[in-house]
Order: structure tokens, then C-alpha cells, then sequence
């Protein structure tokens, strides 16, 4: 009983001390922990400054670089970075990984070039303002001479001047004469005119009536009478497919070869210058009556039938055509002379040519009342042709005149070979070559 009441004060001792021990570990732990808090703390206030001051730089940055790019304060980072591939599209030289840096130092580069440039067109200029400051006294001697020039010239003026008026009224003096003695004559040449319109109107009464005779007697080639001509054959077949028309005229008509036809439908009694449904060449004499040609013109919706009827004024077997030629002969519109081609297709029609008028104004042959077409070509323009040109025309117009008093057909170029069923060589060389066809029956 007395052992243990001497052992409790030492545990209640005990107690205490172990007590108080971890009461100042938990304490002593607590403040470490509350210390360790703090630090915490102010390293995260420091960060979060950190932070607030990097995203302040950044913000001044970027508004700094909307500013340097000329673009909206309010546009965002990624609107940014599409302008500047917009710019580096625009300005740069599409290579790889190409900064804005590279386009600068190019750029600056091809300034520096153009600043040297302008530096040597201004030295250029100052060399050119030195040479003119130098030619300017000069020029001003030159100006002053010319002033004393001119008025010695306005001085000699007035002399020639006055000289003038005085040989001008000498001259009316012997005008009044002239004028008296041409009133004489002219009374009498009155005289005489009349005399003359009498016989004149004569002479043109007894005209007419020759011009009646010859009319009458070349009754077969004015170009009324044309509209009543006979066709000089007929197509007896055609092939649209090989262009190929077979002819009822032959080797016993004189045909050859190149010989060209204009076409009409059957039974044509129309104006004979209409323009033709198609054309045709011979290629091939067949036989007396037969000859086969090529389809060189013709329409894909009114094309050459039998039946058509074939003209060429020009070939008239037993009978040779007689023709006259003048102006520029184009046949194809190239602005050249084609005079030795319309020879060629009269000649291979078997017609003649009685007279032609050259280029330069000069007459070959003689046009006479057995001449039956005279074929007229371009006339020259009077205003911008010479001396030469203006006797192209007057020999024309004498010709044509001629013609018509013989009773010629006087026809343009033009309607001329389309009559004669000639087709240009550039028409000719767009379309595909003829195939010959089967022979047709008899």
C-alpha cells in the first residue's frame, strides 16, 4: 500500500513530462507546418506577380506588333498570324520556312538597287541641264539672227508687194483689152455653136439609128437578151458524197478539162447574174457527151440534182466569145493582179481577148462590135492614185463607153466568174479533194 503511494507521484511525474514533450513536438511540428505554409504562399503570390507581369509584357508586345502591322488593335494572336502569311504570300518569294526577316532584307535590297538608279538618272539629269545651259547662248544667237532674218525678209516683202500692185494694174489695163477682143470672138463662136449644134444634132439622129442597127444586130449578148440564154448542158448525176456531177457534154463540144460551169436549177428563167446554186470543174472527158467535174461550190441544203443546168458565157463551141479587160483584175482579194489567171480561163473556154487596159494605163488590141463582154475590174481610187491611176481611169471609161455603143455586156469582175463558175484557189485549198466516182449509166 505505502510501494504504490510512492510510485504514483512518479508516474503522474511521468506523465507530465511526456505530456508536455509531445505538446511541444505537435507544437513545434504545427509551426513548421504553418511555416511551410507561408513559404508556400509567398512563393505563389511571387509566381502569380510573375504571371501578371509576363502577361502584361505579352500584352504590350502584341499590341506593339498590331501596331508595327499596320492592323486592328483588337484582332486576336491567330488573326495575326494569318496576316502575316497573307503578307508573306503577297510580298514574299513563296520559298520555304521564308521569314519576314528574308522579305525585308530582299525588299531593302531592291530599294537600295532603285535608290541607285534614281541616284544615276538624277546625275543624268544634271549632266542634261549642264549640256542645255550650255547650248542656250548658243540658241539665243541662233534666235537673234533668225529675228534679223525675218525682218529683212518683211522688208523685202513690202517692196515685192508694191512692185506687184504695180504690174497688177498694168495687167488689168491689158485685161479690158483682151476682154474686148473676147467678146468679139465669142459673138462669132455663138455663132459658129450654133451652126455646129445643128449639125451635131444631125450627126446624133443618124447615131441612134446605127446604135439600133447594132443593137439589133447583137441582139444575142445584151444582157436582156441573157435572161433568155440556152444552158450549155445539164447534170445527168451527182454524188454529194465524193463531189463529183457527171455532164451531158463531151469531147464532140470541144470539152477539156479546167473547164468551169456555173449551175442552175432546172428550168431557170431567172435574172442570168443571180448567184449560182454551186460551181463545177471538169477533170475528166468521158466520152462525145459525157465528161465528169467536181463539185467545187455547192449548199449542203440545196445541192447539185439532176437536172441542173450548166452556164459559162465564156465557151459557146463553134462560136469563139470575144472580150475586153480592164481595172485591177483581183480574182481572190488579196489586193494583187490577177490578170494572167482570167486570161488562162478564158483562153481554156475557148473565148478570145480582143483589148485590155495594163496597169499602167495603157491599151492593148482594140475593142471592137464583135467584142462581146467587157469585164470590168477595180477601178483606181482618183485620190490616192497618181498619174498612172488617173489613166487607168480615163482609158476605162472610154472603153466602157465603147462597149456600151457596141452593144457589149459590160459586167464586174465578180459576177463575171461566178457566171463562169470559177471558185478562188483559198476556197479550193479549205475544201477536201474529189474522189471520182462511179462512170453513170447510159
Amino acid at each position: 500500500m505505502a510501494a504504490r503511494r510512492t510510485n504514483g507521484p512518479v508516474f503522474l511525474i511521468v506523465l507530465l513530462v511526456v505530456g508536455n514533450v509531445a505538446a511541444m513536438v505537435g507544437s513545434f511540428w504545427l509551426w513548421q507546418q504553418k511555416e511551410r505554409a507561408e513559404g508556400l504562399t509567398k512563393h505563389a503570390i511571387a509566381e502569380r506577380d510573375r504571371a501578371k507581369q509576363a502577361h502584361s509584357e505579352a500584352l504590350a508586345q502584341l499590341q506593339s506588333l498590331r501596331k508595327r502591322l499596320n492592323r486592328q488593335l483588337d484582332a486576336s494572336f491567330s488573326e495575326l498570324l494569318a496576316f502575316i502569311d497573307s503578307d508573306l504570300q503577297e510580298f514574299g518569294t513563296g520559298m520555304p520556312d521564308e521569314t519576314y526577316a528574308d522579305v525585308v532584307r530582299r525588299l531593302s535590297t531592291r530599294v537600295g538597287a532603285q535608290l541607285t538608279e534614281i541616284k544615276q538618272l538624277n546625275a543624268d539629269k544634271d549632266r542634261l541641264q549642264e549640256q542645255y545651259l550650255a547650248l542656250e547662248p548658243t540658241k539665243q544667237v541662233a534666235v537673234e539672227v533668225a529675228h534679223s532674218a525675218t525682218e529683212d525678209a518683211r522688208k523685202d516683202l513690202v517692196i515685192e508687194r508694191s512692185n506687184f500692185h504695180r504690174q497688177m494694174a498694168d495687167k488689168e489695163d491689158q485685161i479690158k483689152g483682151i476682154l474686148d477682143r473676147a467678146n468679139t470672138i465669142a459673138m462669132r463662136l455663138d455663132t459658129e455653136q450654133r451652126d455646129k449644134e445643128k449639125i451635131r444634132e444631125e450627126l446624133l439622129s443618124q447615131v441612134n439609128k446605127l446604135r439600133t442597127i447594132l443593137v439589133e444586130a447583137r441582139a444575142p449578148f445584151t444582157p436582156h437578151a441573157l435572161a433568155k440564154q440556152k444552158p450549155d448542158g445539164r447534170v445527168v448525176r451527182a454524188s454529194a458524197s465524193t463531189k463529183t456531177a457527171w455532164l451531158n457534154i463531151g469531147s464532140k463540144q470541144g470539152v477539156q478539162p479546167q473547164l468551169t460551169f456555173s449551175v442552175q436549177p432546172g428550168g431557170f428563167s431567172g435574172n442570168p447574174f443571180t448567184k449560182p446554186k454551186a460551181k463545177l470543174e471538169v477533170v475528166k472527158v468521158s466520152g462525145p457527151d459525157m465528161c465528169e467535174a467536181r463539185i467545187l461550190e455547192a449548199s449542203i441544203t440545196n445541192p447539185v440534182i439532176e437536172g441542173d443546168e450548166i452556164y459559162n458565157p465564156a465557151w459557146n463551141p463553134g462560136n469563139v466569145m470575144r472580150f475586153a479587160l480592164a481595172g485591177l483584175l483581183d480574182m481572190d482579194g488579196d489586193g494583187a493582179d490577177d490578170r494572167a489567171r482570167v486570161r488562162q480561163i478564158i483562153s481554156i473556154a475557148g473565148a478570145k481577148i480582143d483589148a485590155e487596159i495594163l496597169p499602167d494605163g495603157t491599151e492593148q488590141g482594140e475593142l471592137t462590135v464583135e467584142t462581146n463582154y467587157f469585164v470590168r475590174g477595180i477601178r483606181p481610187d482618183p485620190e490616192k492614185g497618181g498619174v498612172a491611176q488617173m489613166k487607168v481611169l480615163s482609158a476605162m471609161a472610154k472603153m466602157e463607153r465603147t462597149a456600151l455603143d457596141y452593144g457589149a455586156v459590160v459586167i464586174d469582175l465578180g459576177k463575171f466568174l461566178d457566171l463562169m463558175g470559177y471558185t478562188p484557189v483559198n476556197r479550193l485549198q479549205s475544201s477536201s479533194s474529189v474522189t471520182p466516182g462511179p462512170k453513170p449509166g447510159r
